[in-house]
């Protein structure tokens, strides 16, 4: 069935209210996923509403602890988690994420025991098995084993941030906000997956809702406004922002990770072009190099995963997904995510 956008007689805000409130009343548990971000803030400052409105509070909240993440991130969570009407969990569990220099993509695990911590991690932090090394799956299983019954995880995440996340939320018809995780008994839910940015700002003025300082940094650096790993790709090409931010932090990250630096002076000097014609522009080649360039298991197996994917696109709209620049997108280290098409233009 062909999927059209319609406009409803309504606003997001109204609309996302109607949601939260509906999770309150068809899940037996609801906990907002907090990453400390904007996105995350708007969720939960809605689900107090609900949470007031329909005799539910105190309004449980879950926030991943990614380890290298600024001061000034962490002791938001902190000044959210002492919010009398906040029942906030702070997990610190060991899991894979990557590393990004100059075309390359590392594996490194967050809260690894097998190293010294980046910062000391929170005396009331909620730590997994000994020896587990949780991937996505498992942690969704991890927090669903934590309650009883269903569990709705709300999460801060809007489609017009990626191609990827828009198309999370058009695989249903009905309630296409709410969608599968790893864990049978827990749902992620979206509720303000159709909001803008700009939305996003108005409810905190309206409101009058302190959000994290880091916006006002990267505001008048004039950078994207986003909490996220500094490591992964698309944050990893603009490592010398992070010395605007908080020089202290950038420091220790360049101290615990002294590879890190080769990525933050090289960057601009890297020629992507003479890497790809190391290899045929094929979906052989690209295969090629992710073997010889993303290492760790895991990591492949979403590379690999990702270019079945592009092969897909490039099948449907070849003029979109041409394969120079579906090659450049894993030179990046773009494979998290699902490649934008050309525009008209560029076509």
């Amino acid at each position: 069935m062909k999927k059209v956008q319609r406009f409803l007689d309504s606003d997001v805000l109204t609309e996302a209210r109607k949601r939260i409130r509906h999770l309150y009343r068809t899940f037996d548990h609801v906990a907002v996923s907090f990453s400390g971000g904007k996105d995350s803030l708007v969720v939960l400052w809605l689900a107090k509403e609900a949470a007031e409105e329909l005799g539910k509070l105190p309004v449980r909240a879950q926030f991943y602890d990614q380890e290298l993440i600024p001061d000034s991130v962490v002791n938001f969570v902190e000044e959210v988690r002492a919010y009398p009407w906040v029942s906030l969990d702070w997990f610190c569990l060991p899991l894979p994420s990557s590393k990004y220099i100059l075309g390359r993509v590392l594996p490194y695990i967050q809260w690894d025991p097998a190293r010294t911590p980046f910062r000391a991690m929170p005396a009331f932090a909620i730590q997994g098995e000994p020896g587990v090394v949780y991937d996505k799956l498992e942690y969704d299983q991890f927090l669903a084993r934590r309650v009883r019954g269903s569990l709705s995880c709300v999460l801060g995440i809007r489609a017009q941030e990626s191609l990827m996340r828009l198309r999370s939320c058009l695989n249903k018809i009905n309630e296409n906000w709410i969608n599968a995780s790893g864990a049978p008994s827990m749902k992620k839910c979206k509720p303000i997956y159709d909001w803008s940015e700009k939305d996003v700002l108005k409810y905190f003025m309206d409101q009058r809702i302190p959000f994290c300082p880091i916006y006002e940094a990267q505001s008048i650096a004039g950078r994207p406004l986003r909490v996220a790993s500094p490591f992964q790709a698309e944050a990893a090409k603009t490592l010398s922002y992070e010395r605007k931010y908080d020089g202290q932090f950038f420091d220790r990250l360049m101290e615990a990770f002294p590879e890190m630096q080769v990525q933050w002076r090289y960057q601009r000097d890297v020629d992507l072009g003479a890497k790809a014609d190391k290899y045929p522009q094929t979906f052989e080649g690209i295969a090629q190099f992710i073997e010889d360039e993303v290492e760790g298991d895991a990591q492949q197996a979403k590379a690999y995963k990702m270019l079945e994917v592009s092969k897909v696109l490039h099948a449907k709209k070849p003029e979109a997904y041409p394969l120079h620049h579906l090659f450049r997108h894993f030179l990046r280290g773009g494979f998290r995510k699902t490649p934008m098409p050309l525009s008209r233009d560029q076509q």
